[in-house]
């Protein structure tokens, strides 16, 4: 029974190769047309189309659009990256096309989605130094606009 098992498994089971995006940009021929698995993170917004949904993913400076059939498997994502927000950390699971027969660019076509890490909204905040110097600069130049006025008004006189 266990044999039966094992065989099955090797026969049924798609071969998925983890590694990241820069090694599939770095040769996509190696991967085209075949099933892929890494982790990214989720940048953007989920885009509709005709044909299905769009979203986008990065990690390490490569970006690479995602294709879903239906928008439920994107509904578990809660952050999208942005300037003020870090998107959720996710494993993919998909077929990777260098040049998409369906889409005619190259893109990956979601068989799995997981959430590794939820993403969160940056908390950003200003330096007391900043705002001090911020403060004399401001004064600073509106002292010498003043000065600009004042001279441009009496300067005309004589």
């Amino acid at each position: 029974m266990k044999k039966i098992i094992f065989i099955a498994i090797i026969l049924f089971a798609r071969p998925c190769f983890s590694q990241g995006l820069e090694e599939i940009f770095s040769d996509p021929e190696r991967f085209d047309q075949k099933q892929v698995c890494f982790e990214a993170e989720v940048i953007g917004e989920v885009l509709a189309n005709d044909s299905g949904f769009w979203l986008n993913v990065s990690e390490a400076g490569y970006n690479l659009g995602v294709y879903l059939k239906n928008r439920e498997k994107a509904e578990v994502l809660g952050h999208f990256g942005s300037y003020r927000e870090t998107g959720d950390r996710v494993r993919m699971t998909g077929v990777f096309y260098r040049d998409c027969p369906l889409h005619h660019e190259c893109g990956l076509h979601l068989d799995d989605l997981e959430v590794i890490e939820s993403g969160y909204i940056r908390r950003e905040s200003v330096s007391a130094a900043k705002l001090k110097l911020s403060l004399v600069l401001a004064i600073i130049c509106l002292t010498l606009g003043g000065i600009y006025l004042i001279k441009e008004h009496y300067g005309k006189r004589n």
